[in-house]
């Protein structure tokens, strides 16, 4: 009976002893590869970055009300009036206090029919675009990112667009200038 007795006290022991240690061996949960760690790591780090390189904005204004400024500035020509460009974007709506509310659309997310990642081209001024973005293309070179944020007047106005953006945003851009294909 005293075997039994230091048995089952010691069973009792070493389970207490790891569930105090943090032991999860008995858990059902996967446990993390270590590059699914490294990617939560990475991620949570590109997010305090942006988050960081949000309050650190000082945005330039032009007469119409866009504000914009350059996350990097690229080199080579600047774009002009008329330019052919190709980009990359990445569009949300403005919160009150002018942060990223809410990401509406980007240019890289693979076309549902091929999967492949396409860019953006378009010439600059042809009237195809809203008017804060001809005017915040002005100027970029390429390499460059530029965040533009776009009052509705010189966005889509009173116009509701698509379901995603509603009457009277105030849009943000993230626009990545990667070369003039017709240069």
């Amino acid at each position: 009976m005293r075997q039994l007795f230091v048995i089952l006290f010691s069973v009792a022991f070493l389970a207490a002893g790891s569930v105090l240690a943090g032991d999860t061996t008995k858990t059902t949960d996967k446990p993390a590869s270590v590059k699914d760690v490294q990617a939560k790591q990475a991620e949570s780090g590109e997010k305090k970055a942006e988050a960081a390189k949000d309050e650190a904005v000082e945005w330039n204004e032009n007469e119409s009300g866009l504000k914009w400024v350059d996350l990097e500035t690229g080199d080579g020509e600047p774009a002009e009036q008329g330019d052919q460009v190709e980009v990359h974007y990445h569009l949300w709506l403005a919160g009150e206090d002018g942060s990223k509310a809410k990401s509406v659309q980007h240019s890289r997310d693979p076309n549902p029919r091929t999967g492949e990642v396409q860019t953006f081209k378009f010439k600059v001024g042809d009237g195809r675009l809203i008017k804060g973005w001809n005017e915040g293309m002005i100027g970029m070179k390429p390499g460059g990112v530029r965040r533009l944020m776009i009052p509705p007047k010189i966005g889509y106005g009173s116009k509701a667009v698509g379901g995603m953006i509603p009457a009277n945003s105030t849009l943000i851009f993230e626009i990545e200038l990667l070369g003039y294909p017709n240069k």
